[in-house]
């Protein structure tokens, strides 16, 4: 996916997101380096602003908004025996500080209420010159 597309969908998905009845909840990231990266864990080039900036396919943007009702899809295997997979469609039923709360769309088990955490990922993107984490 180029720059172009991603920010397409990413406008895309703020317009639908104005759809949706109630308040938004916007999370943000938490980014660093991977402390196992130690070519780039001291580079003062990479500042938490700078790795915030990052938009790249497979990792959630920095700032998330979300609203209760909302479609989401998942970004990585969570707990496949669970039905939470890459690809696996969710809607929003509940927003904490800490924790989404969302119904099952698709698969085998539709209509399931699970609970995704806030969870460190790694881009699995190789074109970026070190490796980072966002939670």
């Amino acid at each position: 996916m180029n720059i172009t597309q991603n920010y397409t969908y990413n406008r895309v998905d703020d317009n639908e997101l104005l759809h949706f009845a109630g308040e938004e909840k916007i999370y943000r990231s938490s980014d660093s380096i991977d402390p196992s990266d130690t070519r780039a864990d001291k580079n003062p080039v990479y500042t938490p602003d700078f790795l915030n900036k990052i938009k790249i396919s497979g990792l959630p943007n920095h700032l998330l908004w979300l609203k209760v009702g909302c479609p989401v899809m998942l970004l990585r295997n969570l707990d496949p025996h669970g039905g939470l997979m890459n690809g696996t469609r969710l809607q929003i039923v509940r927003l904490g500080d800490k924790l989404v709360q969302g119904r099952i769309l698709t698969g085998t088990r539709v209509g399931k209420l699970v609970i995704i955490p806030r969870m460190p990922l790694t881009p699995s993107d190789r074109r970026l010159p070190f490796k980072m984490k966002r939670r």
